[in-house]
């Protein structure tokens, strides 16, 4: 298990592929933290955890093809599709190398192993597992909607450890049996012997916010670094845009500590539900958060600052609170650093009396 789980971890190469990783494994974890019947009641199904960003080929897709998208897009299969949804068969590396032919349709494996979106998770780890293959499309109602593979039970398995840890963390020091519980805690870390699988779990601590389940600053720093990097390479564009409650010192001072939490919660709940998949959300700071908008352009981020601003506001009638965040969005720049892009986006905020978006 080591062995696969650092072979998928250093793979992904590719900054974008490793943004998307990241924006999984939060969007993964917030699931897990928001909803404690997933874990608990073992209702992990498969469309909680397949990757919805497929690479599909036609059926007449030459060889030569194939292998330029695998090495591109830093990946192990491709699903042969007819209008993108219909799939026909699975080309892994391995059949690459091994089989002859000159198109998809040559050398796919067909019919291919599949899985249907609601299905439970265990039943389709153990069939991946059991049929040594690297992925395993996901059908909906008989039309593609996903895949699921090795690297996403890594995820899984980071996501279900720091769940974990952080629900016994939350309730130890409340309960009568704290010490029981505390002794049931060290033994489940004395069963991660393996070093990769302590990696894992310390790995996904560190990028999450254990309040919320976004992304913490560690986490949004390591992003813009990379996504900076791509976009001095390959001139990527993305956006960055930053979301604050005004209100929350006057909640606090006036409701306490408790409410300013569920405030703040809430506000984490709608950002994360009007993000992109492909989005990175972070809680940048108390009562901040920023979103790390992929392939965005500084047009696309102004309409994502208009949908938050409006959509992400609301009214508490029971506690007559009225949060209105407010939000400022900038491009990247070419050559700059996180700090650069960080500090140009806070000095919009604050300068900024009205919500808007600027041009960096």
């Amino acid at each position: 298990m080591a062995e696969q789980a650092e072979e998928q971890l250093t793979e992904f190469d590719s900054p974008v592929l490793q943004m998307r990783l990241d924006a999984k494994r939060q969007h993964l974890l917030w699931t897990l933290l928001n909803d404690s019947d997933i874990l608990q009641e073992n209702q992990l199904l498969v469309h909680h955890l397949m990757t919805r960003d497929l690479v599909a080929v036609e059926p007449n897709t030459k060889r030569e093809e194939m292998i330029a998208l695998m090495d591109e897009n830093r990946t192990h299969h491709l699903l042969v599709c007819r209008n993108r949804d219909q799939l026909l068969g699975v080309v892994s590396d391995r059949d690459l190398s091994g089989r002859p032919g000159k198109t998809a349709e040559d050398i796919m494996t067909s019919p291919p192993f599949t899985v249907a979106a609601d299905s439970p998770l265990n039943p389709a780890v153990a069939y991946l597992i059991n049929k040594n293959i690297s992925c395993l499309p996901v059908l909906d109602d008989g039309r593609l909607c996903g895949v699921i593979t090795r690297t996403d039970l890594i995820l899984t398995l980071q996501c279900t450890i720091q769940s974990w840890m952080q629900a016994v963390q939350h309730v130890r020091e409340d309960l009568p049996n704290a010490d029981e519980l505390s002794a049931i805690t060290k033994a489940i870390d004395n069963h991660l012997v393996d070093q990769q699988t302590r990696q894992l779990a310390s790995f996904v601590d560190m990028r999450i916010d254990a309040s919320t389940g976004l992304g913490s600053r560690r986490g949004l720093e390591e992003v813009l670094d990379m996504l900076l990097a791509a976009k001095n390479r390959h001139r990527t564009q993305f956006s960055l845009a930053i979301i604050t409650i005004e209100q929350i010192e006057e909640v606090r001072n006036v409701y306490g500590d408790d409410i300013a939490e569920r405030v703040i919660k809430t506000m984490a709940e709608k950002i994360q539900q009007l993000s992109r998949k492909n989005d990175f959300v972070s809680r940048y700071q108390y009562n901040a958060f920023a979103v790390v908008l992929t392939q965005t352009g500084l047009d696309e981020a102004h309409t994502f600052c208009d949908r938050t601003r409006e959509q992400a506001s609301w009214c508490d009638s029971e506690l007559g609170i009225e949060i209105t965040p407010k939000v400022v969005a900038v491009d990247a720049w070419a050559g700059e650093k996180p700090t650069t892009l960080l500090a140009r986006a806070e000095a919009e905020l604050v300068d900024s009396e009205e919500p808007l978006c600027t041009a960096g």
